[in-house]
């Protein structure tokens, strides 16, 4: 099972991927909404969505992704003077919202929070 990062930011790719391989999970880059939703349709095991360039696109895809799953861990970042967007996201389905800032400082615990549960 993965984790989905859904994201077109090449840096921000670069820095939660490298945490994922230290910490031993299994991410999945999904750089465009085509893409994560085929990866949501396998076997998910969270996702992380960035808002910070496509937020509408993002949050949709919050809403899908609750719909096939309703236990599915999915944190959502963004930038932290965008409340309406950190909260659009919650609307969505977001389980959790964190702020860009919260993302680069606690990269394992974030990505840790998205996966399911053992058990």
């Amino acid at each position: 099972m993965s984790v989905i990062y859904f994201t077109s930011d090449l840096m921000a790719t670069s820095k939660i991927s490298g945490a994922a391989t230290s910490t031993g999970i299994d991410l999945k880059i999904a750089p465009n909404a085509n893409v994560c939703q085929v990866l949501l349709n396998e076997d998910a095991e969270g996702l992380l969505v960035d808002l910070n360039q496509q937020a509408a696109i993002a949050c949709e895809l919050i809403r899908l992704a609750r719909s096939l799953d309703e236990d599915l861990p999915i944190i959502a970042h963004g930038p932290h003077v965008q409340e309406g967007t950190l909260q659009s996201a919650l609307d969505a389905g977001a389980t959790h919202v964190v702020t860009n800032g919260q993302l680069h400082r606690d990269t394992a615990a974030v990505l840790a929070a998205c996966q399911k549960p053992a058990g």
